[in-house]
């Protein structure tokens, strides 16, 4: 007898056997081993791991590198790995740099001069959150493998759907699984694919040692996720660009960010004031003002205030994150209903 649908295993220890597959559920549990093996599947890795959060992700991946090492970030990045990285990993050296690298295919790496014989890493994340800028992750790799480098990308708003960095050369996958991967606004957890044999050793030790893995439920909540993820971003896709399209001719609009798929769209009103953009975060009625992306729900976020808060003003402004810069999260409703109610709350 075969379930079509995957069992929740919950429980914390198994009976030991001879082989000793299992023992603990922080080690290892029937349900996230299924998970991890549908996520590596998504993302054509060898491997994948999930993690309690995206941010735990993120931090086991920062436990690769010692004391001193350097590792380059687009400059672009999410305010929760931003705090992570200047806040709790202050024993590494992050560099960051902006939008003009990497320059023109003819430029030969050696010019990049801000790569040091310290530097260990680039992480990326594009589309960046949340100004949605687009990195050449393929060019990127390149740099990368010439240095003797990791590559390391978020892919949380393209989702593997759309991009699959490991095919671009990346060495390194990082999702927030709380998005669009499990895309019901109602798990946290995060992800990470790779191929090599040698770091995926390093990082299980770090995922066992350090315990910051999800529960059987949440893992079983996310692979039934999974399984709507391609007509969800279809849907989200399509929603998106009509929206787009309507906020690009709006008169109270300064600026619209939109790759051209998934469902972030940022932007920046002409009335460029914090009090300006949150009367229209609180204004809104199928929105809703709320942190996060990538659910059925569509949000919106006033980014100074939330997910770049820890930036400084000066730093804010630098890499394009206005006073008003709104980021929206197109969900599953109806694209003309979300037109009308962002028309009226601007």
């Amino acid at each position: 007898m075969k379930p079509l649908i995957n069992p929740i295993f919950q429980t914390s220890n198994f009976e030991i056997k001879d082989d000793r597959v299992w023992s603990y559920s922080r080690s290892a549990n029937p349900t996230r081993t299924q998970l991890e093996s549908e996520l590596a599947r998504l993302e054509n890795a060898k491997h994948g791991m999930a993690f309690a959060t995206g941010l735990a992700a993120v931090d086991a991946v920062m436990r690769l590198f010692e004391a001193g090492d350097e590792i380059l970030c687009y400059q672009d990045l999410y305010g929760g790995s931003y705090r992570l990285f200047e806040k709790v990993h202050t024993d590494k050296v992050f560099k960051y740099f902006g939008g003009k690298y990497p320059l023109s295919k003819e430029e030969e790496p050696s010019q990049y001069s801000f790569i040091t014989e310290k530097c260990k890493a680039v992480y990326i994340e594009t589309p960046t959150n949340p100004t949605l800028q687009t990195v050449d992750i393929r060019r990127m790799a390149e740099i990368a493998k010439k240095r003797g480098i990791l590559l390391i990308v978020d892919n949380t708003i393209a989702t593997p759907y759309y991009q699959n960095p490991l095919d671009l050369g990346a060495d390194i996958v990082i999702h927030s699984v709380s998005k669009y991967i499990n895309g019901h606004g109602d798990v946290v957890m995060g992800a990470v694919c790779l191929n090599n044999d040698e770091i995926y050793d390093k990082l299980s030790f770090i995922q066992r040692m350090a315990g910051a893995i999800p529960g059987p439920q949440d893992c079983w909540l996310v692979s039934r996720g999974l399984k709507t993820l391609q007509v969800r971003m279809d849907r989200i896709t399509e929603t998106s660009r009509q929206m787009a399209e309507f906020l690009s001719k709006h008169p109270k609009v300064a600026s619209v960010s939109y790759p051209g798929f998934s469902g972030v769209i940022s932007i920046s009103l002409k009335e460029n004031t914090e009090k300006e953009a949150l009367r229209v975060c609180n204004a809104t009625k199928t929105f809703t003002f709320a942190v996060s992306l990538g659910g059925c729900s569509s949000l919106i976020t006033h980014c100074a205030t939330t997910n770049n808060v820890i930036m400084d003003r000066e730093t804010r402004l630098k890499i394009g994150v206005t006073d008003s810069l709104l980021r929206l999260s197109i969900g599953l409703e109806g694209p003309q209903e979300l037109i009308n109610d962002l028309n009226q709350a601007l």
